[in-house]
């Protein structure tokens, strides 16, 4: 008896031996052979349960369908109730095309499950029942906690409930949950490929880097994991790296030539190529297994609606919910694209259906979440803007975003041709968290100022970005500009040609918006870190690092102004009608410059140039800075006797002798710093310190002229702003406190002083119907909306505006002034006066108008 025990351990330790080597093959992408193990396996009278689903599993990576259904079916006369077996048969049946016999056969499974749980209690076995029911739509709450919190706490070393968990967070795009899941499986099953490319999943809306260095372990370990191929195809398609993309999916095709989701990306692939043909050839195959497959359609849609062809994706959802109108992938996206596409009504109604559906699903959870704050938004429009902000926000600077977008319509409109068809959408959004969820589904996107969809613009409203100075002004200008070379192109403009153009189209709108050179941008134009036109595109894609992002805006803008210089505005826009036609942007630059080598070469030349004449006569240097001291003066004068043209060093020296009050000196040095390097300016450059100084003297007319000068070469320069305000009121300069007051409002819209300045402080005696009152009349009313502590002042002010301008509204703000503060004698004063005056105009006799002679009419006999 002991003989047999032994003879029967060994067999048993055999067999593990082999079921792993089998298993080993199968995870390092040896399939041929890991199917060959578990065919013969499987071919004696009775087989352990796990070689069939290997088998099974081997039978689907390598798209052999129809042999899968016999696999199972051979399967089900040893284990016709096995769990794992009936998952791992699933996609099997589906794709042989047999949708209905997959979905009993899991019915029929959860069944089982409920009516003798006892016989899956296994951590297994609980894993492929939630599988199971999570493929059939089961809450997700339940099952984690009914079946894989179950598995891991009996076996804590599962690998597939790290998996299962972590492919669970990813459907419900829980992307958090699901880093910390597949983090926690690596630590126990390291270079695990599945883990890898889970995690690799994860964390790409958080770290491109990360996600390729994990998505290239996973590779490592496994050169033939499907999952990891197509991810990262469908990352190339991202970047318009169609070559590389193209590869992948024939490293696909030579393990699975049928695979359904590789064919897909390969139609997606053939409509970013214009080629229509491709396009419905590949998808015809990716239906080929299943023609009833929603996957398919939502694969192309989605990836299509990354490549912002949001209304060739929305096609491609509804067609995928043709084929299941309870395929809630596609539901979702198509949500997403209709808010994308301006069509919110019914955005907003499938948001709301999907999220009933599925409670667990992030982004139709954040959204629906966010409906409920939009809606206490307000609506202003024209018939050409739907404008959607707070509605404090709108009454204090609505009419003023307005007025922008119809100069920006007009403008650009003009000079490229294009008008839109329909009202174009703009939403300004109060927090920023809503912001990123309005856009993108779920936080983040910090930094990001604005996003152009094509017919809707999304924007973080001055309110959102508290502490940090930008200005909103061009940043719509810069997203209307997007709105035109989306659409005029079909969405097929190049990334660096669009934000090119848009940046571009600022400078010309204000020569004080866009990017503009300074000297980090400087250096690494001449540190030779610029990328050539004809692969710009490249460095937007993947940026070494933020510096490398900036330059890759400011040298697309640059690019796009050396072309209109050197061949003209109708060259670039023969080159828009060239992407538009499907033309490939490199292939157009070619044939509209006569050659692209000698175009790259030339603006190469141009760029270095514009570099180079960035303060040409200093010393830029700051390896060295750490050896300048701090201060006093003096010893900062003598690193300068050695290094006399270092232009830091000598901004310090003059930050130093203004801080020592030796006003004299400092104002010789910062004046020459300001000669030097005239292109820095701001609230930190030479120019603000150079004020300071004047201010210091009492010399109000030098300051105002230098601070004049570094805002007309500002965007932002808030404080810069403020002070030309009020130097513009202490020397009565009407024009410079509106013309600053406009600059002021740029950057901050929600603040009083601007509207208060404007208001008090333009002279009385304008003309009633002149700009400049209706621009004080204008500024009361925002000041107003502010809700300031003085309500009854407030209202008494623009009363007065009102009365100066000849406007009857007049009464009603005294009246309202009075009604807050009774006693309000100047408010009293002001009533009479009105009252007065309405007496007297009604006591004029009435001029009847002159009457024209009629003449006479001939009456036919």
């Amino acid at each position: 008896m002991l003989c047999i025990a032994l003879l029967i351990c060994c067999n048993q330790s055999t067999q593990a031996d082999e079921f792993d080597a089998a298993l080993h093959k199968f995870r390092t992408g040896d399939y041929a052979a890991a199917l060959q193990a578990a065919e013969e396996a499987t071919k004696p009278h009775y087989a352990e349960a796990r070689w069939w689903q290997l088998r099974l599993e081997c039978l689907l990576t390598l798209g052999r369908y129809a042999d899968g259904v016999k696999a199972f079916d051979l399967s089900q006369r040893q284990h016709p109730t096995d769990a794992p077996i009936r998952v791992a048969a699933y996609d099997v049946l589906r794709l042989a095309g047999l949708p209905e016999r997959a979905q009993s056969m899991l019915a029929e499974l959860l069944r089982f499950a409920e009516t003798t749980p006892w016989r899956y209690s296994s951590p297994e076995d609980r894993i492929a029942v939630g599988r199971a029911a999570a493929r059939s739509g089961a809450d997700a709450r339940e099952i984690l906690e009914n079946y894989y919190d179950e598995a891991q706490k009996i076996d804590p070393d599962l690998r597939d409930g790290y998996i299962a968990v972590g492919e669970l967070a990813l459907a419900k795009n829980d992307l958090a949950v699901a880093a910390e899941t597949f983090r926690a499986g690596l630590k126990k099953f390291a270079d695990d490929p599945d883990l890898l490319y889970g995690l690799a999943r994860a964390v790409a809306e958080t770290s491109d880097d990360e996600s390729h260095e994990h998505l290239a372990a996973a590779l490592k370990k496994n050169p033939r994991h499907i999952p990891s191929l197509l991810y990262q195809a469908e990352e190339h398609l991202v970047h318009e790296e169609y070559k590389e993309a193209a590869a992948a999916l024939d490293d696909v095709a030579r393990i699975n030539a049928r695979h359904p989701r590789a064919w897909a990306l390969r139609a997606v692939l053939c409509h970013l190529q214009a080629d229509p043909f491709g396009e419905w050839y590949c998808r015809e195959e990716a239906l080929a297994p299943w023609d009833g497959n929603p996957e398919v359609d939502h694969v192309l849609g989605s990836k299509l609606s990354r490549a912002y062809r949001f209304a060739e994706g929305a096609k491609y959802q509804r067609r995928a919910l043709r084929k299941d109108p309870n395929y809630l992938p596609a539901r979702a996206q198509l949500a997403q694209d209709l808010l994308r596409l301006g069509e919110a009504d019914e955005g907003w109604r499938l948001v709301n259906e999907v999220q009933q559906a599925d409670p667990y699903d992030v982004p139709a959870y954040n959204l629906a979440t966010l409906k409920d704050r939009l809606d206490a938004y307000t609506t202003l429009t024209t018939p050409h803007f739907k404008l959607h902000m707070e509605r404090r926000e709108a009454a204090v600077y609505g009419r003023r975003v307005l007025d922008l977008l119809e100069r920006a319509r007009t403008t650009l409109g003009n000079k490229y041709g294009w008008q839109p068809e329909r009202p174009v959408t703009v939403e300004i959004l109060t927090r920023q968290q809503d912001f990123a969820i309005r856009t993108f589904g779920l936080p983040g996107g910090d930094g990001i100022l604005g996003v152009c969809f094509g017919y809707v613009i999304t924007a973080n409203s001055p309110a959102a970005l508290a502490g940090n100075n930008t200005n909103w002004e061009a940043t719509l200008w810069h997203e209307y500009c997007h709105v035109v070379t989306l659409e005029k192109t079909r969405h097929r403009i190049p990334r660096w040609l669009s934000e090119g153009i848009s940046v571009y189209e600022e400078r010309q709108a204000n020569k004080a918006w866009g990017d503009r050179l300074d000297r980090d941008l400087r250096k690494m134009i001449l540190a030779g870190e610029l990328t050539p036109v004809s692969k710009l595109n490249e460095a937007f894609r993947r940026p070494k690092s933020g510096e490398h992002f900036n330059l890759a805006y400011y040298e697309a803008s640059l690019a796009v102004e050396y072309l209109v210089e050197s061949l003209g505005q109708g060259t670039l826009a023969r080159v828009l009608d060239d992407v538009g036609a499907g033309m490939p942007i490199n292939e157009s630059l070619e044939r509209r410059t006569g050659s692209l080598a000698g175009f790259d070469k030339a603006f190469d030349k141009y760029a270095r140039e514009r570099a180079t004449a960035y303060g040409p006569k200093v010393d830029w240097s700051e390896e060295d800075l750490p050896k300048v001291p701090q201060g006093p003066s003096a010893s900062i004068a003598k690193f300068l006797e050695e290094n006399p043209k270092h232009f830091l060093a000598r901004l310090r020296y003059g930050r130093a002798l203004l801080e020592e009050k030796q006003f004299d000196q400092a104002r010789a040095v910062l004046e020459a710093l300001v000669g030097d390097a005239p292109q820095w300016a701001g609230d930190e450059s030479p120019y603000a310190l150079l004020a300071q100084t004047h201010r210091e003297r009492k010399d109000n007319a030098a300051e105002r002229k230098v601070l004049e000068q570094s805002a007309e070469r500002s965007d932002d320069a808030l404080e810069t702003y403020r002070r030309l305000i009020e130097l513009a009121i202490a020397a009565q300069d009407t024009a410079a406190l509106h013309r600053n007051v406009e600059r002021y409002l740029g950057v901050q819209p929600l603040d009083e002083f601007a509207y208060r300045s404007l208001a008090e402080q333009t002279p009385w005696d304008v003309v009633a119907k002149s700009a400049e009152s209706a621009k004080a009349v204008a500024a009361a009313r925002s000041l107003l909306a502010l809700e300031p502590d003085d309500l009854a002042g407030t209202h008494y002010l623009l009363a007065r505006r009102l009365h100066a301008a000849e406007d009857a509204e007049a009464k009603r703000h005294t009246l309202l002034a009075l009604e807050e503060t009774p006693r309000y004698r100047e408010a009293q004063q002001l009533l009479l006066k009105i009252v007065d005056e309405k007496k007297a105009a009604d006591a004029k006799p009435k001029q009847r108008p002159p009457t024209t002679p009629r003449r006479p009419t001939m009456v036919e006999p």
